[in-house]
């Protein structure tokens, strides 16, 4: 399956409101693997986080003036990583 696929599922999932488990079963997914999938492209907003789309370059300004240019696929850890580093 396509990594946008993959993405595209995720982002349904999020706003189908139903749980885990029957939004798997609906689709012919194996749980295991959408849990995966979830951890992989799930960004959910936490603090000055917000949702992006990570196809393209992004560039963070933090409030000390350092610049960070993100580009292809990040995970949450990376953002909490930088903004623990400079902010």
């Amino acid at each position: 399956m396509e990594e946008s696929e993959k993405r595209k599922l995720v982002k349904e999932f999020k706003s189908s409101g139903i749980n885990q488990s029957k939004y798997c079963k609906l689709k012919g997914l194996a749980q295991s693997s959408f849990i995966g999938w979830r951890k992989k492209y799930d960004v959910r907003e936490e603090g000055n986080f917000i949702e992006v789309s990570l196809e393209e370059v992004i560039e963070l300004e933090f409030p000390n003036g350092v610049k960070v240019k993100v580009s292809g696929l990040a995970s949450e850890s990376v953002y909490k990583k930088l903004r623990q580093s400079f902010c």
